[in-house]
């Protein structure tokens, strides 16, 4: 419920800030995020949290719905195909599961 939601808002973007700290990156320095694409509400919780426009938060929950694993690989897949993505921009990738779980990285592409 709710409470489910607020936490993973919460450890998804300490996470997300933990690893841009060990890359030497702030929420500045990032061109776009790609989330587990499994509930937009917390998608969007993340991103107003660490205060990063939508326009760089990739969505494709609402073309493949909730692929699982499959959710970042394919929304990454989509972000390029629409020109999202260019060399060498930092993309914050982060996931979850079931809320009990979280991680995040930082790829240059």
């Amino acid at each position: 419920g709710n409470q489910t939601f607020k936490m993973s808002v919460q450890r998804i973007a300490a996470v997300s800030e933990e690893a841009l700290n060990r890359s030497n990156l702030s929420f500045n320095d990032v061109d776009l995020m790609v989330s587990h694409q499994a509930n937009i509400r917390i998608i969007e919780g993340v991103a107003k949290r660490i205060h990063l426009p939508m326009d760089k938060v990739q969505i494709a929950l609402d073309i493949h719905g909730n692929t699982a694993a499959a959710s970042i690989p394919l929304a990454l897949d989509l972000a390029y195909s629409q020109g999202k993505i260019k060399k060498n921009d930092r993309i914050l990738l982060n996931s979850f599961g079931a809320s009990l779980t979280w991680g995040a990285c930082v790829i240059v592409w």
